[in-house]
């Protein structure tokens, strides 16, 4: 594997809570809202900012 790509999960929960809220509250909502996603690479899978995208199942 090369690399893969990490959606960012934070980013899209809370662009779906404000769609959400919006919609509750009777306001326009927006059918597709795109989203960032990171290039994963065995150079930079260490850095700060991609381990925040990373996804790791615990005990």
């Amino acid at each position: 594997m090369q690399a893969l790509i990490a959606q960012l999960p934070g980013d899209i929960g809370a662009k779906g809570v404000e769609q959400a809220v919006a919609a509750v509250k009777g306001q326009q909502v927006t059918p597709s809202i795109p989203t960032d996603a990171t290039i994963v690479t065995t150079q930079n899978v260490d850095q700060p900012e991609v381990q925040k995208v990373l996804y790791k199942a615990g005990c």
